[in-house]
């Protein structure tokens, strides 16, 4: 389905809409797009650069998929995080709900809290993963000192002390080993 600007949606840099139901929205969010739900950030000294990232702002696909008329109130509503339930940082792809009106976020709030709306993530991971391990569970905050709301596309750090609960339940479905020539000319395990 063609997307505002003409882009079209499936392609790899631009958001586009999964499911559409009358009040309420599953986008798939490509990676280097932000879910900003909060009102506009403009630090001092705002830049041209700047104004390249703000254009990758998933509210700003929001607003853009029709006319102004017909843009739903709760997409420029910062105290409803426009309409957004969740996050996913700006280096993740993945599915994002959206509600299209007041209701349905109240509705899709309710069910995210009561835990009727599973989320399911997928990682790929360098490293050895024990497959024994079930569950990471972590008091998650922003880095030392920094506000979460400039701490930008910086992941979170676990922080015992004032960091929000977390909990992971982790499941290895694989593991995967690449074998290459080392400098000795023999294969070995990387």
């Amino acid at each position: 389905a063609p997307l505002a600007g003409g882009a079209q949606g499936g392609g790899g840099d631009v958001p586009h809409i999964a499911m559409e139901l009358q009040d309420r929205l599953v986008i798939l969010k490509p990676p280097g797009w932000e879910v900003d739900q909060g009102p506009p950030r403009r630090p001092a000294g705002f830049s041209t650069e700047d104004e390249e990232a703000e254009r990758r702002l998933l509210s700003s696909f929001l607003l853009s998929m029709a006319p102004s008329s017909m843009v739903a109130p709760i997409f420029e509503d910062t105290l409803h995080r426009r309409g957004m339930l969740h996050r996913l940082d700006v280096p993740s792809s993945g599915l994002l709900l959206v509600a299209k009106t007041y209701e349905a976020y109240y509705d899709l709030l309710l069910q995210l809290s009561s835990g009727l709306v599973v989320r399911d993530y997928a990682a790929l991971v360098h490293g050895w993963v024990e497959p024994e391990l079930a569950e990471i569970s972590a008091r998650v905050g922003s880095p030392h000192g920094v506000s979460r709301e400039s701490a930008g596309h910086r992941p979170g750090q676990v922080d015992e002390k004032s960091g929000k609960h977390s909990l992971t339940r982790v499941k290895v479905l694989a593991h995967a080993v690449r074998r290459g020539r080392g400098g000795g000319g023999g294969e070995q395990e990387q």
